[in-house]
């Protein structure tokens, strides 16, 4: 059997655990119900939450906080930094506020 198959059948007995990754909201910012600007709020999220993805849609992340209570939901990809990957604009989350005014979201 090859390498990659031999991979790609661990990957999926594994299930989707395998494939979470950990992450620290960068500000403020609405959990949504769906990958969609405009639905409801599940809760806002405060700038440091930790949460775990556990899904992607274009440019949302799905979301579970590791916090309790616990909430799930849809939060944009550039409010969230990822384990691993330095901030991404270099500002710790400027860019992610810049966005979040524009879309009327509290600092």
């Amino acid at each position: 059997m090859k390498f990659g198959t031999v991979m790609a059948v661990l990957l999926l007995l594994a299930g989707p655990a395998a494939l979470a990754q950990s992450g620290e909201v960068t500000t403020a910012s609405a959990l949504r119900r769906s990958a969609d600007p405009g639905a409801p709020v599940v809760v806002w999220l405060k700038a440091g939450t930790r949460v775990t993805v556990v899904g992607r849609d274009g440019g949302w992340l799905r979301v579970r906080t590791t916090a309790e209570p616990p909430a799930e939901g849809w939060i944009r990809m550039f409010d969230v930094r990822l384990a691993g990957s330095g901030g991404g604009d270099g500002e710790g989350g400027a860019l992610s506020r810049l966005f979040g005014l524009f879309r009327g979201e509290p600092e």
